[in-house]
């Protein structure tokens, strides 16, 4: 069996499949920022204060970092589309639920069912991304799904901030952002699958269980700078957008509609400018080196210090100087997302992106979930503060969120920091990564060696015809990997792969599970012929097979030829039109294992070889 099973899309697919998912990942963040455009009606009708206002985001990040890993991995596992078709309608129902709370407590829980749903987006689009484009073309390509976010965070404030001011409530506004989701849920049902690590041929792709798979995230070294950049990026960013309409409100004296054309204009325009050109400079500086795509974002970082003060100092009134100077700090800030999502591409095997996206996700939500109660509770605490000294109530409230805001430069500091380490230990773990594939390499000089050694049993007895085939059944069973040859359908090369088949029946015939639409399908329809190799580079034995190869689709040969380990990858079972078997049936068989004394002649090098009949018509 291929790992997984699914066809790779055409340059137009791909295309169209990017195009889907950014206009996805836009509802995403249209969504999830709905709330906050419309925030100081909710806290005026509930008579909230800025931490239980705080308390609507930490709620949804809070569930979202709960059920991430879960789906992270289904993501690595299923098929993604549907992943994606069943959360995107979810959140969206809900998201048009939360319009019906009649409490606090009802919009909170809408708005946790609504991170479960946006949970499910992230892990399979973007392990989607990574099985779509290249390494050389990744950056350009997630900076085209991110701009997803900056869109979506500008749209969902310019519409909602008109919707509540032509309506008079919040509640609308919530209504307006549940609609397009359902019809991107029917769409995403029709996207091309990917196969997994299409992308990346050089890399080596492992089986291991969740667990496994977590604790090798976590045991590299610049995933665990990247996941602590994840924590303080992201809570500047969500401090940022869930406070910036409310401070452009109490501070600088805008209405709600204004303020959220102001907010859009930061957050849509700055943060697209910023993600179009981080994804193709970082392109660029990935050239120098692995870690060059880490600088870039540090640099990012590192600007946003002095850009956000200077904004922060501007005087109430002037919101067009705040504006302007918050929106080329967004745009520099922005710069983070290409990048360190394309650095984790680099570093993550194809089959545990998923898993890689959803412990980032988790601890830097979890971070933030904190943080967020933390930095509503400094406004409060810093207006309680002012409303000592004199202040009227609503002045109070615009100096605490005022003085509040600056702990995003000072946050930005510490990132930057983090950021650097990061770009420092990227080479190493890239390097890891690449090497994974020396095992392979490994594996073909251990080969050389055995044949060395098998010269030096000159003069051995022949082994018999069953001493081989026990040999060869032994060695067939305990590796549980081949590897497929097949001639491709224009007989002009060779295609291998590396498959997980059923251990050889009475006759030595071998059943693989693959998708009917995959290239060895055609190629074994046109050829009918197709050669296994089975390598032991620990006791230096292999077994190849050459045989007849035919392609069974009747349902009964499957579910008598299924193996439970295929079960991940198909879904739908043995029974699914969505799955093939390929029946290679032995014609000869050549077996080394120098520690049962099966070894090559010393003329020839020609191996032990078994000569089978013609196959059984089935």
């Amino acid at each position: 069996m291929t790992s997984p099973p699914r066809t790779t899309p055409t340059p137009r697919a791909a295309r169209y499949t990017l195009g889907l998912l950014a206009a996805i990942n836009l509802m995403n963040f249209y969504d999830r920022q709905v709330v906050g455009a419309v925030g100081e009606r909710i806290k005026v009708e509930w008579q909230l204060s800025d931490g239980q206002l705080a308390g609507l985001t930490t709620a949804f990040v809070l569930l979202y970092a709960i059920v991430g890993i879960p789906l992270g991995r289904l993501a690595d596992v299923g098929r993604r589309k549907y992943i994606l078709a069943v959360g995107i309608i979810a959140w969206s129902v809900f998201t048009g639920l939360s319009g019906l709370a009649s409490s606090f407590g009802m919009l909170i829980l809408c708005r946790l069912a609504v991170g479960i749903g946006e949970a499910s987006a992230a892990p399979a689009a973007n392990s989607m991304i990574g099985d779509l484009f290249p390494g050389t073309r990744r950056g350009r390509a997630i900076a085209i799904f991110m701009l997803g976010l900056p869109f979506g965070l500008g749209a969902s404030y310019v519409i909602s901030g008109l919707v509540t001011q032509a309506t008079g409530g919040w509640r609308p506004a919530l209504f307006v952002a549940a609609v397009p989701g359902l019809l991107l849920g029917l769409l995403a049902l029709f996207i091309p699958e990917p196969e997994r690590g299409a992308a990346d041929p050089d890399v080596a792709q492992s089986q291991r269980t969740s667990i496994a798979a977590i604790r090798h995230v976590l045991s590299l070294p610049t995933m665990r700078w990247i996941i602590a950049s994840g924590a303080l990026f992201n809570l500047n960013t969500y401090a940022l957008s869930a406070f910036n309409t409310s401070y452009l409100i109490r501070f600088h004296g805008l209405n709600i509609d204004i303020a959220n054309r102001f907010s859009g204009a930061i957050f849509g325009i700055g943060g697209a400018i910023g993600m179009i050109a981080g994804g193709w400079i970082g392109d660029r500086s990935a050239r120098g080196g692995p870690g060059g795509r880490m600088r870039l974002a540090a640099i990012g970082s590192l600007l946003t210090v002095p850009l956000t003060w200077i904004a922060l100092e501007q005087p109430a009134g002037n919101a067009w100087g705040y504006a302007m100077l918050m929106l080329v700090s967004v745009g520099v800030m922005y710069v983070y997302y290409t990048n360190v999502m394309a650095t984790i591409y680099d570093l993550v095997e194809p089959r545990e992106r998923g898993t890689a996206m959803a412990v980032y996700f988790f601890v830097f939500y979890l971070f933030i979930a904190v943080g967020l109660l933390a930095f509503g509770r400094l406004s409060d605490d810093l207006a309680a503060r002012a409303l000592a000294t004199g202040l009227t109530a609503a002045e109070s409230r615009s100096a605490g969120l005022h003085g509040a805001l600056y702990a995003i430069p000072v946050i930005s500091v510490l990132l930057t920091f983090v950021l650097w380490a990061g770009a420092r230990t990227a080479p190493a773990d890239h390097a890891r990564l690449r090497s994974s594939n020396a095992g392979t390499r490994r594996g073909l000089a251990a080969l050389l060696i055995m044949l060395l050694l098998s010269a030096s049993s000159a003069g051995a007895q022949s082994p018999t015809r069953n001493d081989v085939l026990t040999a060869a059944r032994a060695i067939m069973t305990t590796a549980r990997y081949a590897t497929l040859a097949t001639i491709a359908t224009d007989g002009a090369a060779a295609q291998a792969r590396i498959v997980d088949p059923l251990a050889p029946d009475s006759n030595f015939t071998i059943w693989v599970a693959t998708n009917p639409a995959t290239r060895k399908v055609a190629e074994v329809k046109k050829r009918g012929r197709a050669t296994l190799l089975y390598f032991d580079a620990t006791a230096l034995e292999y077994v190849t097979l050459v045989g007849t190869a035919s392609v069974v689709t009747n349902a009964t040969e499957k579910q008598l030829h299924w193996k439970r380990e295929w079960d991940p990858f198909y879904a739908t079972g043995p029974s699914s039109a969505e799955v093939v078997l390929l029946r290679i049936q032995p014609m000869r068989l050549e077996v080394v294992s120098p520690s049962r004394k099966i070894v090559n002649d010393t003329v020839l090098w020609r191996p032990p070889t078994v000569q089978f009949g013609p196959p059984k018509r089935k």
